[in-house]
C-alpha cells in the first residue's frame, strides 16, 4: 500500500506556483517597491505596458505614490 508522488504540495492546500515576474520601481526621490508583471506583458519589451502596470498599482495602494524613475526586473 504506497502512496505515489503527485507534485509538490504548497501547505494545506495545493496551489499553483506564482507565474508573474518581480520588478523593482525606482522613484525620483530615491525610494524603491516591487510590482508583480503577468508572463504576457514582462516577456514583451514593452516598458510602456509594464509602466501601465505600475499606475495602477499605485491607484489601487499596493505601489506608494510619486514619481517612478525607472522599472527594472529583479533577477
Amino acid at each position: 500500500m504506497g502512496s505515489s508522488f503527485v507534485g509538490p504540495s504548497y501547505g494545506r492546500h495545493k496551489r499553483r506556483p506564482d507565474t508573474h515576474f518581480l520588478y523593482a520601481v525606482h522613484y525620483e526621490d530615491g525610494g524603491s517597491g516591487y510590482v508583480r508583471v503577468p508572463p504576457h506583458l514582462a516577456n514583451t519589451d514593452s516598458t510602456q505596458a509594464i509602466r501601465e502596470v505600475c499606475r495602477e498599482a499605485q491607484s489601487r495602494g499596493e505601489l506608494r505614490q510619486g514619481k517612478i524613475a525607472s522599472v527594472v526586473p529583479v533577477h
